[in-house]
């Protein structure tokens, strides 16, 4: 069976490894797959405005834990 296109087990694999429960992981990315990937993973999201995939990202449906910067630096002043 083929995986989905914003499977899980990637950044729950890399939580278990460091012992850091999803709910305090943060993945960044910049395409509506890595925010759906956050999402099945119950991780919090930081989605990169200039990214490729940024445009695809239905702002209106952000929650809490999941928000936008316009470069990496912003991401700082954001954590």
């Amino acid at each position: 069976m083929p995986a989905q296109e914003h499977d899980p087990a990637g950044l729950l694999h890399l939580a278990a490894l460091t012992s850091v429960p999803p709910s305090r992981t943060l993945l960044v990315g910049d395409s509506a797959i890595d925010w759906r990937t956050a999402r099945s993973a119950g991780a919090g999201a930081c989605l990169l405005r200039s990214g490729f995939g940024f445009q695809g990202i239905p702002l209106t449906e952000l929650t809490e834990g999941e928000f936008v910067v316009d470069t990496m630096a912003c991401l700082l002043t954001r954590l």
